[in-house]
């Protein structure tokens, strides 16, 4: 990172620092010799960036950053090149990491069901830490998601419940929930993993209840072991063998 921190004014430096640190969960950085820095968005299904080629003093006073995107805008979503001052750099920048979560977010239907499912799943599920809001999960406990997440992955893989091409969406979707194990808080981790669920139990109610009992079986009792407190009284039923191993 110091890398890239020499290559740029410190003007520019510090306007954009804290917007790729509050975005670092959705984008790598990355540069090389004959460029400033680019940013490469995580989620594998996209293939958009961010590239900052060069900066140059302006004529009068501060400076033009010169870069190329995808998308572009709002309204383009192709890759462009561009040049401009460094505070409208900043500006494009900002609204390029708003743009990339709008086509993770925004969907072309409204799935009633799978909004009901994933706040079904949420609900019986929710750790109840008080810091599950703000702080991560510790490296073991990143293990042992990773663990349930490959676990499930083989399933999935072996299973008759699904087809060929939903094996292959929802493989992109683990590989999704894998990197975020380590990205995002505890409460919001369990939201994505909900929202997974839910779109299980859309294709496959057996294959979705071999999801969650798994992570009843393997997660739910370990994660209480290191810490990580869950509300008990408002697990359903469908995981009550899994209360009774923590008697």
């Amino acid at each position: 990172m110091d890398e890239i921190k020499s290559k740029l004014s410190i003007a520019l430096l510090t306007r954009i620092s804290p917007l790729i640190k509050a975005n670092s969960d959705k984008v790598s950085i990355e540069t090389n010799k004959d460029i400033l820095f680019v940013l490469k968005d995580k989620n594998p299904n996209y293939n958009f960036f961010f590239r900052a080629e060069k900066e140059a003093p302006a004529p009068n006073s501060g400076s033009f950053v010169t870069f190329t995107s995808k998308p572009f805008s709002e309204f383009d979503n192709g890759v462009k090149n561009t040049s401009i001052y460094f505070t409208e750099f900043v500006t494009k920048l900002s609204e390029w990491f708003k743009n990339i979560e709008l086509y993770k977010t925004e969907s072309l239907s409204d799935d009633a069901a799978e909004k009901q499912y994933t706040d079904e799943f949420y609900q019986d599920f929710k750790i109840v830490d008080e810091d599950a809001e703000v702080n991560r999960f510790n490296f073991s406990q990143q293990l042992l998601l990773l663990s349930y997440i490959e676990n499930l992955e083989k399933h999935i893989e072996e299973t008759d419940e699904l087809t060929k091409e939903e094996k292959i969406t929802f493989k992109k979707e683990t590989t999704i929930l894998k990197q975020q194990a380590a990205t995002e808080t505890k409460d919001s981790y369990i939201k994505k993993q909900s929202g997974f669920w839910a779109k299980l139990r859309k294709k496959s109610i057996s294959v979705c209840q071999f999801a969650i009992k798994e992570f009843g079986k393997e997660v739910i009792k370990e994660l209480t072991k290191k810490g990580i407190a869950i509300s008990w009284e408002s697990l359903p039923h469908y995981v009550e063998n899994i209360k009774n191993l923590l008697n």
